[in-house]
């Protein structure tokens, strides 16, 4: 397997790591907001309702950032930078 084809594999599993992160966190808002509408939350809740609309945009951007990776090396042939390669072997870790 060539390197190319086999970076493409990785940040084809990556992408779809952050795809699944990103559907927890939605999900996560998602139940919370049906649990608990929001004129009705206590301080407690105001702070769990934006820690989880923090988690949904987290999830978020990291999945574009990782999206935009993988198009570029799949669609223009541009091969990830040393220190994205980095970034990402110590967040999988």
């Amino acid at each position: 397997m060539s390197d190319t084809k086999a970076l493409e594999e990785l940040w084809h599993e990556r992408l779809k790591g952050a795809q699944l992160r990103l559907e927890f966190a939605q999900s996560s808002l998602h139940e919370f907001l049906n649990e608990n509408p929001v004129g009705t939350l206590s301080a407690d809740g105001h702070y769990a309702y934006r820690q989880a609309v923090k988690e949904e945009t987290l999830a978020l951007l990291e999945y574009a950032r990782v999206q935009q990776i993988y198009q570029n090396l799949t669609v223009h042939g541009i091969i990830p930078d040393e220190d994205t390669l980095g970034k990402e072997a110590g967040a999988d870790g």
